[in-house]
């Protein structure tokens, strides 16, 4: 993924860095028809940072 390799350098001293992309989202995520696969990846994403 682009978005990986573009900003990883920016945070090589942090945990493994991840990414998701909306696509059509813009900067209005939230206000997105497809917010609700943005909650989906960031409900996902918190299960697996911070398990039980």
């Amino acid at each position: 993924m682009g978005i990986l390799r573009e900003e990883g350098p920016y945070y090589a001293s942090a945990p493994p860095l991840d990414a998701f992309v909306l696509p059509t989202a813009g900067h209005d995520f939230n206000l997105s028809p497809r917010a609700t696969e943005l909650h989906t990846a960031v409900a996902a994403w918190v299960g697996h940072v911070l398990p039980g």
